[in-house]
């Protein structure tokens, strides 16, 4: 199992998607 390298992907998919939300807030990402 890569619990590991999930929780790590999960993370950086969390602040890709907060930068994201900061950049362009008239444009939602899927919640």
């Amino acid at each position: 199992m890569t619990a590991d390298k999930t929780l790590k992907q999960a993370i950086s998919n969390i602040t890709i998607w907060r930068k994201g939300e900061q950049r362009a807030p008239h444009k939602p990402l899927l919640l």
